[in-house]
Protein backbone atom coordinates (compact mmCIF):
# COMPACT_ATOMS: atom_id res chain seq x y z
CA UNK A 1 0.00 0.00 0.00
CA UNK A 2 1.35 3.39 -0.75
CA UNK A 3 1.63 6.74 1.38
CA UNK A 4 -0.41 9.20 0.68
CA UNK A 5 2.28 12.59 0.55
CA UNK A 6 -0.33 14.57 1.54
CA UNK A 7 -1.27 12.77 4.56
CA UNK A 8 -0.06 14.76 8.15
CA UNK A 9 1.95 12.00 10.29
CA UNK A 10 3.37 11.91 13.94
CA UNK A 11 6.93 12.84 12.49
CA UNK A 12 5.42 16.25 10.56
CA UNK A 13 4.18 17.34 13.84
CA UNK A 14 6.98 16.31 15.53
CA UNK A 15 9.18 18.60 13.13
CA UNK A 16 6.63 21.29 13.74
CA UNK A 17 6.63 21.47 17.46
CA UNK A 18 10.47 21.59 17.12
CA UNK A 19 10.66 24.31 14.83
CA UNK A 20 8.26 26.37 17.07
CA UNK A 21 8.30 27.06 20.39
CA UNK A 22 4.97 25.76 21.71
CA UNK A 23 3.90 25.72 25.50
CA UNK A 24 2.93 22.40 26.67
CA UNK A 25 -1.16 23.13 26.65
CA UNK A 26 -0.53 24.67 22.80
CA UNK A 27 1.53 21.48 21.77
CA UNK A 28 -1.32 19.11 23.40
CA UNK A 29 -4.00 21.55 21.04
CA UNK A 30 -1.85 20.65 17.97
CA UNK A 31 -1.77 16.84 18.37
CA UNK A 32 -5.37 16.48 19.37
CA UNK A 33 -6.51 18.42 16.56
CA UNK A 34 -4.13 17.28 14.20
CA UNK A 35 -5.95 13.30 15.27
CA UNK A 36 -9.22 14.62 14.80
CA UNK A 37 -8.57 15.68 11.65
CA UNK A 38 -7.02 12.10 10.72
CA UNK A 39 -10.03 10.13 12.07
CA UNK A 40 -13.54 10.64 12.21
CA UNK A 41 -14.15 10.75 16.11
CA UNK A 42 -17.20 13.01 15.82
CA UNK A 43 -19.87 10.32 16.34
CA UNK A 44 -18.63 8.41 19.69
CA UNK A 45 -20.45 5.90 21.19
CA UNK A 46 -19.40 5.25 25.20
CA UNK A 47 -18.22 1.65 24.52
CA UNK A 48 -15.73 3.13 21.29
CA UNK A 49 -14.45 6.12 24.06
CA UNK A 50 -11.43 4.23 25.52
CA UNK A 51 -10.54 3.03 22.40
CA UNK A 52 -10.41 6.41 21.22
CA UNK A 53 -8.61 7.48 24.11
CA UNK A 54 -6.20 4.87 23.66
CA UNK A 55 -5.09 5.76 19.94
CA UNK A 56 -5.14 9.18 20.95
CA UNK A 57 -2.24 8.63 23.45
CA UNK A 58 -0.37 6.25 21.09
CA UNK A 59 -0.16 9.06 18.56
CA UNK A 60 0.71 11.39 21.05
CA UNK A 61 3.78 9.37 22.45
CA UNK A 62 4.57 8.89 18.89
CA UNK A 63 4.82 12.82 17.97
CA UNK A 64 6.79 13.22 21.15
CA UNK A 65 9.02 10.67 20.71
CA UNK A 66 9.79 11.58 17.34
CA UNK A 67 10.33 15.11 18.77
CA UNK A 68 12.67 13.46 21.03
CA UNK A 69 14.70 11.68 18.22
CA UNK A 70 14.96 14.63 15.83
CA UNK A 71 16.41 16.78 18.10
CA UNK A 72 19.60 14.61 18.87
CA UNK A 73 22.75 15.30 17.18
CA UNK A 74 23.77 12.82 14.86
CA UNK A 75 25.97 10.14 17.33
CA UNK A 76 23.33 10.15 19.93
CA UNK A 77 20.84 9.52 17.22
CA UNK A 78 23.00 6.44 16.12
CA UNK A 79 23.15 5.04 19.37
CA UNK A 80 19.60 5.43 19.91
CA UNK A 81 18.46 3.65 17.44
CA UNK A 82 20.56 0.51 17.53
CA UNK A 83 18.85 0.62 21.23
CA UNK A 84 15.41 0.50 19.89
CA UNK A 85 16.52 -2.17 17.45
CA UNK A 86 17.32 -4.22 20.19
CA UNK A 87 14.15 -3.51 21.93
CA UNK A 88 12.70 -4.96 18.52
CA UNK A 89 11.47 -0.51 18.28
CA UNK A 90 11.43 0.74 14.54
CA UNK A 91 12.92 4.46 14.98
CA UNK A 92 10.09 7.08 12.27
CA UNK A 93 12.10 6.75 9.07
CA UNK A 94 13.49 10.06 7.18
CA UNK A 95 10.78 11.22 5.26
CA UNK A 96 12.08 12.42 1.46
CA UNK A 97 9.15 14.57 0.47
CA UNK A 98 8.37 16.99 -1.73
CA UNK A 99 9.18 20.80 0.05
CA UNK A 100 6.06 21.81 -1.43
CA UNK A 101 3.86 19.88 0.11
CA UNK A 102 6.10 20.28 3.94
CA UNK A 103 5.20 23.89 3.61
CA UNK A 104 1.77 23.35 2.89
CA UNK A 105 1.86 21.22 5.69
CA UNK A 106 3.25 23.19 8.00
CA UNK A 107 0.49 26.05 7.05
CA UNK A 108 -2.04 23.61 8.18
CA UNK A 109 -0.43 22.62 11.25
CA UNK A 110 0.54 26.63 12.12
CA UNK A 111 -3.35 26.48 11.67
CA UNK A 112 -3.94 23.87 13.70
CA UNK A 113 -2.23 25.18 16.79
CA UNK A 114 -2.97 28.85 17.34
CA UNK A 115 -6.56 29.89 18.03
CA UNK A 116 -5.97 33.02 17.46
CA UNK A 117 -4.48 32.61 13.87
CA UNK A 118 -7.22 31.56 11.40
CA UNK A 119 -5.19 32.14 8.21
CA UNK A 120 -1.59 32.42 6.71
CA UNK A 121 -0.90 36.11 4.46
CA UNK A 122 1.35 36.32 2.36
CA UNK A 123 2.30 37.93 -1.32
CA UNK A 124 2.18 35.69 -3.93
CA UNK A 125 5.13 36.34 -5.18
CA UNK A 126 6.92 35.45 -1.26
CA UNK A 127 5.37 32.38 -1.57
CA UNK A 128 7.13 31.61 -4.72
CA UNK A 129 10.47 32.62 -3.15
CA UNK A 130 9.95 31.09 0.02
CA UNK A 131 9.17 27.72 -2.11
CA UNK A 132 12.18 28.31 -4.37
CA UNK A 133 11.01 29.58 -7.62
CA UNK A 134 11.07 33.19 -9.19
CA UNK A 135 8.08 32.60 -11.82
CA UNK A 136 5.18 30.36 -11.90
CA UNK A 137 4.60 27.26 -14.21
CA UNK A 138 2.04 25.08 -14.92
CA UNK A 139 2.81 22.28 -13.39
CA UNK A 140 3.94 23.99 -10.27
CA UNK A 141 0.43 25.82 -10.17
CA UNK A 142 -0.93 22.08 -10.29
CA UNK A 143 1.51 20.81 -7.67
CA UNK A 144 0.21 24.15 -5.49
CA UNK A 145 -3.53 23.25 -6.13
CA UNK A 146 -3.00 19.64 -5.15
CA UNK A 147 -1.24 19.94 -2.38
CA UNK A 148 -3.68 22.82 -1.37
CA UNK A 149 -6.88 20.53 -1.84
CA UNK A 150 -5.18 17.66 -0.24
CA UNK A 151 -4.39 18.89 2.70
CA UNK A 152 -8.06 20.80 3.08
CA UNK A 153 -6.57 24.48 2.57
CA UNK A 154 -8.35 27.26 0.57
CA UNK A 155 -6.77 30.17 -1.05
CA UNK A 156 -8.19 34.02 -1.49
CA UNK A 157 -8.17 37.03 -2.25
CA UNK A 158 -8.45 40.02 -0.63
CA UNK A 159 -12.65 40.06 1.13
CA UNK A 160 -12.23 36.45 1.14
CA UNK A 161 -12.89 36.09 -2.90
CA UNK A 162 -11.54 32.59 -4.00
CA UNK A 163 -8.68 32.94 -6.65
CA UNK A 164 -6.88 31.20 -9.46
CA UNK A 165 -3.04 30.88 -8.77
CA UNK A 166 -2.58 30.60 -12.56
CA UNK A 167 -4.46 34.04 -13.22
CA UNK A 168 -3.27 36.11 -10.18
CA UNK A 169 -0.82 38.97 -10.05
CA UNK A 170 2.39 37.76 -8.49
CA UNK A 171 2.36 41.05 -6.12
CA UNK A 172 -1.49 39.96 -4.79
CA UNK A 173 -1.74 39.53 -0.91
CA UNK A 174 -3.09 35.97 -0.81
CA UNK A 175 -4.92 34.38 2.24
CA UNK A 176 -4.86 30.92 2.95
CA UNK A 177 -7.31 29.24 5.23
CA UNK A 178 -8.55 25.95 6.38
CA UNK A 179 -11.54 24.82 4.46
CA UNK A 180 -14.16 24.50 7.05
CA UNK A 181 -13.70 28.43 8.44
Amino acid sequence: MQKNPYQITAQDVAMFLIQHNLSHSQETVLIRRTFHSLSDYSNLSPEELPIYRKELRIFSDTVRNSAILYELNPDEYKETTLILHDFGIEPPQEQNEDYLISYFKNIKLRLFSYQVLNCHRCKFRTLLAQLGYRHRSQSLIENMNRAVSALGLQVFLKNGIPCDLAKINLDKWITIRLKNQ
